[in-house]
């Protein structure tokens, strides 16, 4: 399984120009359904407008935290 999550072009261009840590926190101000997400799934990454282009950030799943 996969997730498809946007994201704005200075995030990605902050990982781009800096090494990429082990672990990435994610964080969404509104909540989506991630339930079905497990350990490994695949975590990619959809530059907002206007640029509406997928980019070559995939990671791996890790866990989620609900508060």
């Amino acid at each position: 399984m996969f997730a498809i999550a946007p994201t704005d072009k200075n995030w990605y261009e902050f990982f781009l120009n800096n090494e990429i840590p082990s672990a990435v926190n994610f964080w969404t101000p509104t909540p989506w359904n991630i339930k079905k997400l497990t350990e490994g799934d695949k975590f990619l990454f959809l530059l907002k407008s206007p640029y509406r282009k997928f980019v070559v950030m995939v990671h791996s799943f890790i866990t989620k935290i609900f508060q």
